[in-house]
């Protein structure tokens, strides 16, 4: 046998075998993609969806666990809220905890929403691996001006304190302030027994009636109350409640 036919044999022999390697890998490849390995969030018309399967069948994926937490005065664990990563429901593993395991690498998109509680939405990145990030809840401006209520309901100065605006802590401190609304109560036993927090209405700018400062993006709700004091009989009463969004939680002015 010539060379040239040897190595013509030979050439073709290399051919096959290239040949079927290719059709072996574009096979593996396929089901890779098909399996998904666990990760079913995909939106079929999101085009990147490919692509994070893809990492998926490379073994590039990681988890997620969130930590979501109230950041205001009396902080309370986040109850009944409601999450999504990239549109899909998680369900919390505990109160104000979540963890979603075989995310591809990459940005995530993490929607929270709760009663009582402005929307969260934050772009996480994911890396190969373990991944932890916290969430931080704003209050409505509804559920601020309850929480705020509930405080002087319970009589509670301390706390009610904690809810005002850093400028009006400015103006009184803590103790002295407590003392005052202690020594109210007790001359007059002035108590709120019921209270109705309504709609906020918002605007561009207010002024404030005890120091002439004038505040931005201000919230204004109407509060309907019960008020009781000595040989009073119960007296319906409404009044404006203030408040502006100070790194991210509606704190109250006019230190009443």
């Amino acid at each position: 046998m010539s060379g040239g036919h040897m190595a013509r044999k030979t050439g073709e022999r290399g051919r096959r075998w290239y040949f079927w390697i290719w059709v072996i890998t574009s096979i593996f490849i396929l089901v890779a993609l098909l399996a998904g390995l666990g990760y079913t969030e995909l939106s079929h018309a999101d085009n990147r969806g490919v692509f994070k399967t893809a990492k998926l069948a490379l073994g590039i994926q990681g988890s997620l666990n969130g930590a979501v937490m109230e950041n205001y005065p009396g902080k309370r664990p986040a109850k009944n809220l409601e999450i999504s990563v990239d549109g899909k429901n998680i369900e919390p593993v505990k109160s104000g905890f979540f963890a979603v395991r075989n995310l591809p690498t990459g940005i995530h998109t993490v929607i929270i929403k709760g009663k009582g509680y402005e929307k969260v939405v934050k772009k996480i990145a994911v890396d190969k691996g373990i991944n932890e990030e916290s969430f931080s809840l704003s209050l409505t401006p509804v559920e601020a001006a309850n929480r705020w209520m509930q405080t002087k309901k319970e009589n509670k100065y301390e706390d009610t304190y904690s809810y005002l605006h850093p400028d009006e802590k400015a103006r009184i401190e803590k103790t002295r302030y407590v003392q005052y609304k202690s020594k109210l109560q007790k001359q007059y036993n002035v108590l709120l027994k019921d209270f109705i927090v309504h709609t906020p209405r918002f605007v561009d700018t207010w002024k404030h009636p005890g120091t002439g400062n004038v505040y931005k993006d201000i919230a204004i709700m109407k509060v309907d109350g019960v008020i009781t004091a000595n040989h009073i009989a119960p007296i319906k009463k409404s009044w404006n409640v203030y408040a502006q969004n100070v790194k991210g939680q509606w704190m109250f002015l006019s230190a009443n």
